[in-house]
């Protein structure tokens, strides 16, 4: 099921980006469509998209002022098939005096075990009485749930801002977050922005309040609840919000893409331990005058990828007026490998396509390799060794559908799909 993500690439109209030890190529810019009618598709994405496997399917929450949750055949937003159940499931906004009532963004959502899973929450407050102003103080909570994230318990705030929240309505607080679990250091790693990105660590597999610290010039000395926090090493260079980190097993290194303020562009940068970071890079800018923001790369999982993954985003009108969800495939390359794996792309041939009989492989690398064919849940249907650069497959015992190729050779391998009628 982990390699199903390499298998969706199309590697046209690329550019490739050098960071010195690590290099990305990014395709063009597509459009994401509403698979599940989600209802607030005209302000998506605002925020980290989070999905998780379940069984064979993938459970998605869409983050807004409240969450909903869908299932889809795989991992991909546009994968998804419906929302269930139809209303939201955390989350709500209204006239009521607390840290929450302007709504709850579900961000990072993981399973403990079983049908219990625990969820992490940007949170804002558009204090009481509320009238026409929607000025957000931010803080981050978490929650829980027993039925695979349908209903959740009410939640907590785990990490607030140093500064007390004003009287008067004023842009602020500590929220826009993403967690991951490190599983080298068995511990959970919060990133969020306080006009500059940081982080909090907590070591309590439920990431409980009271358990979180921050990271203040060289430690994790201060309280999630009110303490303060400096910025990352490395990343005070393009100060921005809407961190979106994940654990890449190609590079082996944690990865971090989030938005800029000033210029609104999209960054990336790669950290061995997740706190100190490269020397972030511009890698997507708005192709529409406006800001490309609220990143999310998606490979296995939202918090797991490998060499090719897919970056989800938004771009948004520079008056706010509109925003057009976005995907590209991005591929990541280690530049100490020999220069012929770097160069292996989707570069072979399938035909026919459709079919119902047999396939060919055409224009394949000559030497050995391995062919596997997965099914479009993930599930490996075909592997088998080859030597030449032409190979002819018989799918007539496969259900009909669609099927992802991929050929590896090497440390490298080529992807591409087809149908079966």
């Amino acid at each position: 099921m982990k390699s199903i993500f390499f298998l969706i690439v199309f590697l046209l109209f690329n550019y490739l980006t050098i960071y010195g030890q690590w290099q990305v190529e990014l395709t063009a810019a597509e459009d994401v469509a509403n698979p599940v009618n989600y209802p607030h598709i005209a302000y998506y994405p605002d925020g980290h998209i989070s999905v998780l496997p379940d069984g064979n399917e993938y459970i998605m929450f869409w983050a807004e002022f409240e969450s909903h949750r869908s299932v889809g055949s795989t991992q991909f937003v546009e994968d998804q098939i419906a929302l269930q159940p139809n209303n939201a499931v955390f989350g709500r906004r209204g006239n009521f005096d607390t840290y929450d009532n302007g709504g709850s963004w579900l961000m990072s959502v993981f399973r403990e075990q079983n049908n219990d899973f625990i969820g992490f929450f940007h949170a804002e407050d558009h204090w009481y009485p509320h009238t026409t102003n929607d000025i957000a103080w931010k803080s981050i909570g978490v929650t829980y749930s027993n039925d695979k994230g349908i209903t959740w318990e009410t939640g907590n705030q785990i990490i607030t801002s140093a500064t007390p929240k004003p009287a008067t309505p004023t842009w602020g607080g500590t929220g826009d977050c993403c967690v991951v679990w490190d599983h080298i250091n068995n511990r959970w790693l919060c990133y969020y922005q306080e006009q500059t990105i940081s982080m909090a660590i907590s070591t309590d597999p439920k990431g409980a309040p009271g358990t979180w610290k921050k990271y203040y010039f060289g430690g994790f000395t201060e309280d999630g609840l009110g303490g303060r926090q400096s910025p990352l090493p490395g990343l005070s260079s393009a100060p921005g919000g809407n961190p979106s980190v994940h654990w890449n097993t190609y590079l082996m290194k944690w990865v971090m893409v989030w938005h800029g303020w000033n210029p609104t562009n999209i960054y990336i940068s790669v950290s061995a331990d997740g706190i100190v970071w490269d020397t972030p890079k511009s890698i997507i800018v708005s192709e529409i005058g406006g800001r490309a923001w609220y990143p999310t790369i998606i490979g296995d999982t939202d918090v797991e990828a490998g060499e090719v993954a897919k970056i989800y985003y938004a771009d948004i009108a520079p008056d706010f007026s509109y925003r057009k969800f976005k995907s590209r495939t991005i591929t990541f390359f280690d530049p100490n490998l020999s220069v012929e794996d770097n160069k292996l792309k989707n570069d072979f041939l399938i035909s026919p396509c459709p079919s119902n009989e047999n396939i060919k492989l055409s224009g394949l690398p000559s030497g050995n390799k391995e062919i596997f064919i997965y099914n479009a849940s993930g599930q490996l249907v075909y592997k088998e060794a080859f030597e030449g650069s032409n190979v002819e497959i018989n799918i007539n015992r496969f259900a009909s559908g669609l099927y992802y190729v991929k050929a590896q050779v090497g440390n490298q391998s080529m992807n591409k799909r087809f149908v079966k009628y």
